[in-house]
């Protein structure tokens, strides 16, 4: 037996119990109203396609086809959270190669300064005697 129907037993057990008017009253609106509450559930549940309408809100037509959507988005992260975790080391090994390579730019640029300045200073002072050999001699003053 349902729960409804031993609740409906019950409601009738107390109605014959008692002699208050008043009582008897509220036990039979009760009643009623659980009988009116339990036949509307009924024809609800007993057509599925307004049960299905009104639980989905107007999205019955696209429901299977969403929970397909659904599947095959889990499908396709789950494809590439095992392709992140494959390349993640190499990303890691990428990452610090071009680091490496911008500090060995940045040594290259340095010493090619540096060179240039070594090399500009050894020129200056090459300059500065053939200068101070050109005077000394009297080229310059001629």
């Amino acid at each position: 037996m349902s729960p409804v129907s031993n609740t409906k037993m019950e409601i009738m057990s107390a109605i014959g119990k008692t002699d208050d008017h008043n009582l008897k009253m509220v036990l039979l609106l009760m009643l009623g109203i659980m009988e009116e509450i339990g036949g509307k559930i009924d024809r609800i549940y007993d057509d599925k396609q307004a049960l299905r309408e009104s639980v989905l809100n107007g999205h019955a037509d696209v429901h299977h086809s969403d929970h397909e959507w659904i599947r095959h988005r889990r499908e396709e992260y789950d494809i590439r959270q095992a392709f992140m975790a494959r390349a993640e080391p190499v990303v890691g090994w990428v990452e610090a190669k071009i680091e490496s390579e911008k500090d060995t730019k940045k040594q290259l640029k340095h010493n090619m300064i540096d060179k240039l300045s070594d090399f500009g200073s050894k020129l200056l002072w090459v300059l500065a005697g053939m200068a101070g050999y050109a005077l000394a001699n009297g080229w310059l003053f001629k």
